[in-house]
């Protein structure tokens, strides 16, 4: 039986598959709206009817959600660029290998790596290159 792949609001860590997952939903996040639970058809902020206390503007979590994915990816420079544009705009690990003129084997290992390097509850308080650095040793 496939896992369903859908994350509710409260059980986010940002391992990898919950990244890409992110990821591929920057758009809605952006728009400060969550995903909807595609068996449920809700999201964390449709609470179907019940009234909750909140502290935030409903749009806040997912914008910031959207913030942050965006602000390690940049940090990963063309890495992170690779890996937006296989995971959200699906382009082929082919075509980028053209464009770029970088070989498919090199394309897949800096996507692989941005994801690591984004992964995590915190973002890293050291520099890509430094934390690539330290992964050769």
């Amino acid at each position: 039986m496939l896992e369903r792949e859908y994350y509710k609001f409260n059980e986010l860590n940002f391992s990898s598959r919950q990244m890409l997952w992110l990821i591929k939903h920057l758009p809605t996040l952006k728009e400060g709206r969550y995903p909807p639970d595609p068996v449920g058809g809700s999201s964390y902020v449709d609470l179907q009817g019940k009234k909750a206390v909140r502290h935030r503007a409903t749009f806040e979590n997912p914008v910031l959600i959207a913030a942050e994915v965006e602000a390690r990816l940049a940090m990963c420079g063309l890495d992170g660029l690779i890996l937006k544009a296989v995971t959200l705009w699906e382009e082929s690990i082919e075509y980028l290998s053209r464009c770029l003129g970088i070989s498919e084997d090199i394309i897949i290992k800096r996507k692989s790596k941005a994801l690591g390097f984004i992964s995590g509850w915190k973002r890293k308080r050291i520099s890509y290159r430094e934390w690539m650095g330290h992964r050769k040793q």
